[in-house]
């Protein structure tokens, strides 16, 4: 071994000159101390706004009912397709007995959920609660006060999901297919409630059976029949009753759909 060289012998009894020891790089790296050091990356929990949560680019119109804003659940499921939305999930229904508002009526509630994808092609869940009775929902559909819960609950979860500024019509408990004549005022209880009426709030009719008794008098020249008055052809009792209800006349169907 070559004199004034340093040696080095492991565990293993090798030997290292040296040299070797002085070209063997440094486990420790010393930072420039002129370089400020890079912050790790971060990323925040929350991205950006979604384009359907400004109300701005809502398409939807809103009506009224009463002195309450209110869309129509339509309006806004045909909005929520064109912002994202994918589908419903997590539909959970309950009904509980003599829990509804007038103390002795059935009370359902439902919960949903609406998924949406974001703009950045990730699925969002936004879960909405809805609840329904015979005596909260309009005369035609109060009996299937069940189905009317889940679209109140369809309702929400869309409204959460697109930051609406308004409810939805069908959660108010007047006439859901009428935003802009309805009063949304709770009907009678349930147990004392008479039958549907002919007409409803907005002047229009509910199909009903009705006898020769409900039938207007015959119009016709020996008063045995009913006439149209518009173009003279005889018609039956129960188009002559319709006729009266919606026209205060008698007119044929023809002549109904001719005023319409």
């Amino acid at each position: 071994m070559p004199r004034g060289k340093t040696t080095v012998v492991d565990d293993a009894g090798l030997e290292f000159p040296d040299e070797f020891l002085e070209a063997a790089p440094s486990e420790e790296t010393v930072p420039d101390p002129e370089t400020p050091p890079t912050p790790a990356a971060t990323s925040s929990t929350y991205g950006a706004r979604e384009p359907r949560t400004i109300r701005a680019n809502h398409t939807a119109d809103v009506s009224s009912l009463g002195n309450i804003k209110a869309y129509r659940f339509k309006d806004v499921l045909d909005m929520a397709y064109s912002n994202g939305f994918v589908g419903f999930t997590n539909s959970n229904a309950q009904v509980y007995p003599n829990c509804g508002p007038a103390g002795n009526e059935p009370l359902a509630v439902v919960e949903v959920t609406a998924v949406f994808l974001n703009t950045a092609g990730e699925e969002t869940f936004h879960a909405g609660v809805g609840d329904a009775s015979p005596s909260n929902c309009n005369a035609s559909v109060g009996k299937h006060f069940v189905r009317m819960a889940e679209t109140r609950a369809k309702g929400r979860a869309l409204a959460h999901a697109m930051n609406l500024d308004a409810v939805t019509a069908e959660e108010l408990a007047g006439d859901e297919d009428s935003p802009n004549g309805s009063t949304g005022q709770t009907r009678a209880p349930y147990a004392s409630r008479p039958a549907a009426s002919s007409n409803n709030s907005n002047g229009g009719s509910f199909k009903k059976e009705i006898s020769e008794s409900d039938f207007p008098a015959p119009n016709s020249d020996n008063a045995s029949g009913y006439e149209c008055n518009e173009c003279g052809k005889m018609m039956p009792g129960k188009t002559a009753y319709w006729s009266n209800k919606k026209y205060n006349d008698y007119l044929c169907y023809d002549c109904q759909q001719a005023r319409k």
